[in-house]
């Protein structure tokens, strides 16, 4: 089938000039939207300020020796009054950096523009205390872009705000004395763990070292220790780390007191998967000086034949001791079944996977117990928040190896 093209013919001189009529609606459209683009309204922009000219003092601050003056800018805003809030946020962090702390406080300032107080609260993480600042000026500058049925405003404002020296100087001689006195409190808890230590009573000492870390973690400065061993903080720090996590070594330590009924090789068999799951825990089981005593009665019976396979019952339970104070921390009962063609093996399988199971229910109740009464050792002392959930607590990956174990 033969293609049928259309064309437009233009004269020029002698010659003719050949368009396709495509072509021809192509320059037809652009040449319509160059004449709309001549004939629309551009967009309207206005600028409007609260001065006729910017204030001297948004490149250069008054200085004064009693009074320090910030700066507070906020740009592109989308109200007024948005812009004014970013702007006296800005204005106090600038104050809060000039006294190296982060506010949270109840800060009152007045703005003279609109004559009435306003109160901003700010949330962050320390508790330095701002007061007497003043909003002494501001100037704000507003841009308005009208475009059709379009409406956009944003506003940049600077605000000057002043803040007596007095009250900085009172300021940072709150900080410097509340920063002392919990390095004190701390190190007075540092002294009681260390009596607590040498006494072997190793739940009171984890506490007091919780106490201390707990204070010493509300410090983000180095602060000054008045002893002649200790310099300051950081050094206490590092000393309660070490007390610490010598003091949860010694936790870790466990003696069983266990009585199996059954053949001596099911004793061992029990033993020594419930050992495996107590070290896999990171706890150590030993003679000397055990944090707990591991009590428990385990007996082991036939139960039926199923399927050419005999049905044993390992059954009993496990109850962790305190030796510190005789207190019970965790009981686990359990009642576990072992299968084999041959009865001595079908017992051994009910005692080891017995063992197994009540390892790792007995460690982990204790480690919860511990947990929860470490977290409450945070609380205990003044001004002491959980800072860390549980502070150097029970480190789990790495296996302990046995020790002596205790067979009655």
């Amino acid at each position: 089938m033969r293609k049928v093209h259309s064309f437009v013919f233009f004269k020029r001189g002698s010659a003719a000039t050949v368009l396709p009529l495509f072509l021809k609606a192509g320059l037809s459209f652009l040449f319509a939207v160059l004449i709309l683009n001549c004939c629309s309204t551009p967009a309207e922009i206005k600028r409007e300020a609260s001065l006729s000219e910017k204030p001297g003092w948004i490149k250069n601050p008054p200085h004064s020796e009693d009074t320090l003056y910030f700066i507070g800018i906020s740009t592109s805003s989308e109200t007024l009054e948005l812009g004014r809030k970013e702007a006296l946020k800005a204005a106090i962090s600038e104050i809060s950096n000039y006294m190296g702390s982060r506010v949270e406080s109840v800060f009152q300032s007045y703005i003279t523009e609109i004559e009435r107080d306003l109160s901003i609260q700010m949330k962050s993480e320390s508790a330095a205390l701002v007061k007497g600042a003043k909003v002494v000026d501001s100037y704000y500058e507003k841009m308005v872009r009208i475009d059709k049925n379009f409406r956009m405003e944003r506003y940049d404002v600077y605000l000057l705000v002043s803040f007596s020296l007095k009250e900085v100087e009172k300021e940072l001689i709150r900080q410097n004395k509340e920063k002392l006195d919990k390095v004190n409190t701390a190190f007075k808890y540092y002294m009681t763990g260390l009596s607590h230590e040498k006494r072997r009573e190793y739940h009171s000492s984890r506490r007091s070292f919780n106490q201390a870390m707990g204070l010493i973690a509300e410090i983000k400065d180095v602060v000054e220790v008045n002893d002649k061993e200790i310099k300051n903080s950081e050094d206490l720090k590092l000393r309660l780390e070490t007390h610490l996590q010598y003091v949860i070594t010694q936790l870790l330590k466990i003696s069983l007191s266990i009585n199996i009924r059954g053949p001596e090789q099911g004793k061992k068999a029990f033993l020594s998967s419930f050992g495996s799951s107590l070290g896999e825990r990171g706890f150590t089981i030993t003679n000397k000086e055990p944090a707990f005593e591991i009590k428990g009665d385990v007996s082991v019976s036939k139960s039926s034949y199923i399927m050419h396979n005999y049905v044993y019952y390992a059954e009993g339970s496990v109850s962790a001791e305190r030796t510190s104070d005789h207190q019970v921390v965790a009981t686990y009962p359990f009642k576990v079944k072992g299968f084999h063609r041959l009865k001595a093996q079908a017992a051994l399988n009910a005692l080891v996977d017995a063992g197994a199971e009540a390892g790792s229910a007995i460690s982990e109740k204790i480690i919860e117990r511990e947990k929860i009464e470490s977290k409450e050792s945070w609380h205990r002392g003044p001004g002491c928040p959980i800072q860390n959930e549980v502070c150097l607590l029970f480190r789990l990956a790495v296996s302990m190896p046995f020790i002596n174990i205790a067979i009655n």
